[in-house]
């Protein structure tokens, strides 16, 4: 049996629902390998349901779940996934320095640590180092070319002959930027027990803006090689935390409105989704950038459909990707996106995918202006990439996930 649990993020859901339509080779009795969900969202249901599947629940079992939901389930003081010895793989879709304290909390030997950035398990593994081998890396999944309910995206992606998607003319939105803003505010950096803080967040900050795969971790790293000096795993813990909330949130903020900005500066409308202040930079470019607010997952994966161009901007996955990647490219959308060395091995740019400079936003523009013109190239390369990323869904994620790791 393979068991998924939901948490409170209707995104992360999003992707459990992705998994559960993948047809699983069948299991040893010759049938389909059953699949069931916890809901964490309702606990008068969890209760009921975890009740009737205690007893299919043993070591056999496979739980899946994203960002340490229900990893923590205890009957009294029992922890359950342990005691049941289930094999438990907790997907971090995110940095994982906000999830360390739960895991080192709730860890077990069954328990494997999935990271969407390779980073990102450089940095489990020098932190919790006795359990190192429990951490892989995996990128993000994109959603298939059908809603969750089952119905048939209109995109549905039916490829000419010639491998190029049709119908560019038809779709809707130019460009479609769907992500948040936050550090409007002046960070207020704590006071820590380490010499010479200042100058720690000037070399970082100068690092971030400097560095084409910037990362917490790898920041930390280079400024220990900078200064000759050799901190803690505990060290680096604090260092990182605080790097994300003082200065990632600050210069990601200050790329993605500029990437915007100079879009619209230059004849190219882009439409927004997204948490944040995004409607005073709107309002600033009325007509031009036309925020439309928050909306559910699914509904961004509408609007991927009917858009050309879908940009993304990764939130310092130095070596991992996000997965607005594998959604636009699944829906025949032309990617546009900052960086990172796992998609440079894999996508080239203008061939499977477009890839931009942070400090050359005139040189980007100009290259979406051309494109826009140009409905058989961007049929072309959303054609490449949809066929280079076919096998990118949360539903083959799953299947990674339990031929390697089990």
């Amino acid at each position: 049996m393979i068991l998924f649990l939901k948490g409170t993020l209707d995104t992360l859901n999003l992707f459990i629902d992705e998994m559960m339509r993948e047809k699983l080779p069948a299991s040893e009795n010759g049938l389909p390998e059953p699949m069931e969900i916890l809901d964490f969202r309702d606990s008068t249901a969890l209760a009921d349901k975890l009740i009737a599947l205690d007893p299919l629940i043993d070591e056999t079992t496979d739980v899946v779940t994203f960002n340490n939901a229900g990893i923590q389930l205890a009957i009294g003081k029992v922890p359950y996934w342990q005691s049941k010895n289930v094999r438990l793989y907790n997907i971090l879709v995110d940095h994982p320095v906000y999830y360390v304290d739960e895991i080192t909390k709730h860890y077990y030997p069954g328990m494997r640590v999935i990271c969407i950035d390779k980073g990102h398990v450089d940095f489990l593994k020098e932190i919790l180092s006795p359990i190192r081998e429990s951490f892989f890396f995996l990128p993000h999944g994109g959603a298939a070319p059908e809603n969750p309910g089952g119905e048939k995206d209109p995109s549905a992606l039916s490829e000419r002959e010639d491998g190029i998607v049709p119908g560019f003319g038809a779709r809707e939105i130019d460009v479609l930027y769907i992500g948040s803003i936050r550090g409007k505010e002046s960070p207020v950096f704590p006071e820590l027990p380490f010499p010479d803080m200042q100058d720690f967040y000037g070399f970082c900050t100068d690092y971030y803006e400097k560095e084409p795969y910037a990362e917490s971790g790898y920041a930390v790293n280079a400024y220990e090689a900078y200064r000759g000096i050799r901190l803690l795993p505990e060290q680096k813990y604090i260092l990182v935390r605080n790097l994300m909330v003082g200065i990632e949130s600050r210069i990601k903020r200050k790329r993605r409105i500029r990437l915007i900005e100079s879009l619209a500066d230059n004849g190219i409308p882009v439409r927004v989704f997204g948490d944040g202040d995004w409607k005073e930079t709107a309002d600033a470019r009325p007509g031009r950038i036309i925020y439309g607010g928050m909306i559910p997952a699914a509904e961004c994966l509408k609007l991927i459909s009917k858009t050309k161009i879908l940009l993304n901007d990764h939130p310092f996955f130095a070596d991992g990707a996000h997965e607005r990647i594998f959604n636009g490219m699944l829906r025949g959308a032309v990617v546009a996106t900052n960086r990172s060395r796992y998609l440079e091995e894999r996508f080239a740019s203008g061939q499977e995918i477009l890839y931009y400079d942070p400090e050359k936003e005139e040189d980007f523009a100009h290259t979406v202006g051309q494109l826009l013109d140009d409905e058989e190239e961007l049929g072309r390369i959303a054609g490449q990439a949809l066929r280079k990323a076919e096998n990118d869904t949360w539903g083959s994620r799953l299947k990674e996930i339990l031929q390697k790791h089990c």
